[in-house]
């Protein structure tokens, strides 16, 4: 499948750390203004294609062109410009523990010199978008799984990055907690039509409820690429995705009806 309108192209893209192979020759697009899920086992290579975006590593050979330029060849300064486009929510929400929920949201901004004024308005309404209105003095410590997860998301969301990173946005949640990050995860998407959102995860519940499109990596190979219908379609016809995925196939085709 081609991307109608991508903001990232991964081309030719591998990556060695000596004799172990990360990523071998990835190449697909990542359309601007959808959800596109990197969907693959641990030891997949989700982590490596991560840090490979963002430039935080370089790679073996290949390229990541983004807004017409190739990141690798960008000097430390255009680079440190083009991370502000991105945010990432981590896994574990990386909150910090020392810090208030209106402490930890404000830090990015504060790192931006965002104006007095405007940090208030960004924390209300950014609290109000994720359900947590009113949490403002309380510490990470005193809140449930989801409710640190949906700080995170707040945090991700409060500097008004062009991408949006969720790295495994459910992981370690209980089912009903998960539903509700997903479900607010969606509805945060609906609001934000312009925002491009890469979800990273090794459970193909959520890839097949949140995303648009979906990557499938395996052993560092982009095993395949497509909208969610057309991934469900391969996964269903092709035995080696299927065994990979053998425990939610049937769940998997349920979800493109």
């Amino acid at each position: 499948m081609d991307s109608k309108n991508p903001i990232i192209k991964i081309v030719n893209l591998t990556k060695r750390f000596g004799t172990v192979v990360a990523l071998e020759d990835i190449n697909f697009e990542i359309e601007e203004g959808k959800i596109t899920a990197i969907l693959g086992p641990s030891g997949s290579g989700k982590s490596v294609l991560v840090k490979l975006i963002l430039g935080l590593m370089r790679p073996t050979k290949g390229e990541i062109i983004y807004k017409g330029k190739n990141i690798f060849s960008l000097s430390e300064e255009e680079l440190y410009e083009v991370r502000k486009d991105f945010s990432m929510l981590l896994q574990d929400g990386a909150l910090f523990d020392s810090m208030t929920v209106e402490e930890n949201l404000v830090f990015p901004l504060k790192i931006r010199k965002a104006k007095k004024e405007e940090i208030k308005d960004k924390v209300d309404f950014y609290l109000r978008s994720v359900g947590l209105e009113g949490f403002e003095r309380r510490y990470p410590s005193q809140l449930s799984g989801g409710q640190r997860r949906r700080v995170a998301l707040a945090r991700a969301l409060i500097t008004e990055p062009q991408i949006i990173i969720l790295d495994e946005p459910t992981t370690g949640l209980d089912p009903i907690t998960t539903e509700s990050i997903e479900n607010l995860i969606l509805s945060i998407k609906e609001k934000n039509k312009e925002k491009t959102f890469i979800l990273i995860t090794h459970d193909p519940f959520s890839a097949f409820k949140l995303a648009d499109n979906i990557a499938v990596l395996f052993f560092g190979k982009l095993i395949y690429y497509g909208s969610k219908d057309e991934v469900v379609e391969r996964m269903n016809s092709d035995k080696t995705i299927f065994h990979i995925f053998k425990r939610a196939n049937l769940k998997i085709a349920q979800t493109s009806t």
